[in-house]
């Protein structure tokens, strides 16, 4: 209808050029392509899974391991980026000796200071690990180990698989699941001057892998 009225308004030798500059304004609308209505549109939840798969430290510190990062900002005076951690390594973490399984009375005993998965089939133990061993003779009680011992149990068959162990050196600050098969833990390590190294860690349940990151 658009091109009827225009051949009736155009002189007759400009019919063609009307034609013509129509059909080219349409495309244009179009992208260029008579198949745009395909055109696959990007939503905030693919979004999110794209930043996923760029998989960087500074973005889940930023989001999620804020209490981490505010403390080592404030004993690093403000100097230290994310951006300046470098990636150590990755570790298989399939050994048998680092199995054991819990009984149902000791879950229940430490379930309170457990860290949940979204989905609830793992917990977080820090804890477990330091349960008495006697007391010395000032009263003061005794714990078993010396360093941090963090360790993944499974809800459902108990079984408490250990995947990190630190020296009295370091210190863990925080822990939190990003997914129900990812978790990161921050933490730092003091050097012989006391000088306070930043760590992180990232464990993969589904793979049983242990990346780590540090800075110095």
């Amino acid at each position: 209808m658009l091109i009827g009225m225009l051949r009736i308004k155009e002189k007759p030798g400009s019919v063609f050029t009307g034609v013509a500059l129509i059909a080219w304004l349409l495309q244009s609308c179009n992208g260029g392509s008579t198949h745009s209505h395909n055109k696959k549109i990007e939503q905030p939840d693919s979004i999110l899974t794209h930043r996923q798969k760029m998989d960087t430290i500074k973005l889940w510190t930023e989001l999620r391991l804020i209490k981490w990062k505010s403390w080592i900002d404030s004993n690093t005076r403000f100097i230290f980026s994310t951006d300046s951690m470098y990636y150590t390594g990755t570790a298989q973490l399939r050994f048998p000796t680092t199995h054991t399984i819990m009984s149902d009375k000791q879950f229940n005993e430490f379930d309170s200071f457990f860290i949940y998965s979204p989905d609830s089939s793992y917990v977080l133990d820090m804890i477990s690990y330091r349960k008495s061993t006697g007391n010395d003779t000032d009263g003061k009680e005794q714990r078993a180990g010396k360093g941090t011992e963090v360790a993944l149990v499974n809800v459902q068959t108990k079984e408490r698989q250990l995947i990190l162990s630190t020296s009295p050196a370091t210190i863990i600050k925080q822990e939190v699941w990003i997914d129900d098969s990812t978790l990161f833990i921050g933490g730092g390590t003091y050097d012989h001057q006391r000088k306070l190294m930043p760590d992180l860690w990232r464990y993969n349940v589904k793979q049983q892998t242990l990346s780590h990151w540090t800075y110095h």
